[in-house]
C-alpha cells in the first residue's frame, strides 16, 4: 500500500468509526469495529512506508557513486597509438 492509500483507510475508518451512529445500523456486523481495525491498518501501512521510505533514502546517501579514471582511458589510447578524445577535463 502506498501512502495515499493509507490516508484513504485512515479516514474511511474514522468515518465508519465517529460519522454513523449506532442507531442507524441493525446489521449484526459492528460498524465501529470495522473503523476502528481499518484505522489501525491504515496507521500501521502509513508507518511502514515511512520507515521503508527512510531506509531507502539513507541507503541512497551511502551509495557510492562510480566514477571513471580518465587516466586510464588516456593510458589506454596513448599505448595502441591513438589519439586520446579528452584532452582536458574541468572540474566544477
Amino acid at each position: 500500500m502506498g501512502v495515499g492509500v493509507s490516508i484513504f483507510t485512515i479516514t474511511l475508518g474514522a468515518i465508519l468509526k465517529f460519522a454513523i451512529s449506532p442507531t442507524a445500523m441493525t446489521s449484526p456486523v459492528d460498524v465501529h469495529v470495522i473503523g476502528v481495525i481499518l484505522m489501525i491498518v491504515g496507521g500501521v501501512s502509513f508507518l511502514l512506508q515511512f520507515l521503508l521510505s527512510s531506509f531507502a533514502f539513507i541507503n541512497i546517501r551511502q551509495r557510492k557513486i562510480p566514477t571513471l579514471d580518465l587516466s586510464l582511458v588516456v593510458a589506454h589510447r596513448v599505448a595502441t597509438s591513438q589519439k586520446p578524445a579528452i584532452t582536458s577535463v574541468t572540474f566544477v
